[in-house]
């Protein structure tokens, strides 16, 4: 089970290297009306837990405690006006989801300005794997995310604060390094079965901890917003 979740995490971490940090694109032809079945595909979260120096090491149990909580965040972001439901898949055809999403986000995410992103989104064809999930489940729309961020133990996070603190001494104050305790990176795309296109996409990059689930319930909020979710007078999340 490892080697297929490091091979998705080298992916993960070139595309959070070449992706841009504005990249929210809505279709211009999207039309809200009539998406009741909306699927969540189970969401993969790599998580990465940073006890000696700054090696970061992979923790599977950190890593499917955030992906739960992503897939049940996203669920009730969805809204309870529609019927949203969990959607599993078997490791092969997971990962050939996986690489076909990915193809055409990384040139979503990257595309300059909402012009270009509509024409970049407006070439893709959904291909026939994740069309019949879509047909299979009876869906209107199929939500697909994933995660990857770090984490600090606590000493780790003091220690590191120290030896920053001794390299601005030794430097005179000029330059005093500055540790990230944390990191959360989100992406998602939600797929229309009408036109079999990609009507949604958007990245969220913050320095919160991926393991509070109030902050990361929050950032999954932000990440839809305006789409799924909405700021109204009563406060943030509320559901469109």
């Amino acid at each position: 089970m490892k080697k297929p979740v490091f091979r998705l995490f080298t992916l993960v971490v070139l595309f959070g290297v070449y992706g841009c940090v504005n990249s929210k694109y809505t279709s211009k032809d999207y039309d809200k009306s009539g998406k009741k079945n909306v699927g969540v595909l189970r969401p993969i979260s790599i998580i990465a837990l940073i006890e000696e120096k700054n090696q970061a090491k992979y923790d599977s149990v950190l890593s499917a405690q955030t992906a739960s909580q992503l897939l049940s965040s996203t669920i009730e972001m969805v809204g309870n006006d529609k019927n949203c439901k969990e959607i599993n898949l078997d490791n092969v055809t997971q990962k050939k989801v996986y690489d076909e999403i990915l193809e055409i986000g990384s040139k979503i995410h990257q595309a300059k300005g909402k012009t270009q992103k509509e024409l970049v989104a407006s070439s893709y064809k959904m291909p026939d794997t994740i069309y019949n999930i879509l047909n299979d489940n009876n869906l209107d729309q199929l939500v697909i995310s994933y995660h990857r961020g770090f984490t600090r133990t606590k000493a780790n996070y003091r220690n590191q604060n120290l030896k920053n603190l001794g390299v601005g001494l030794l430097t005179l104050g000029m330059y005093i390094p500055i540790a990230i305790k944390s990191n959360s990176l989100l992406y998602t795309w939600v797929l229309d079965k009408s036109n079999r296109s990609i009507v949604f996409s958007n990245k969220s990059l913050e320095e919160i901890e991926p393991v509070d689930f109030a902050q990361f319930s929050q950032q999954i909020c932000g990440l839809y917003l305006n789409f799924y979710t909405a700021n109204t007078p009563n406060g943030p999340c509320y559901h469109q």
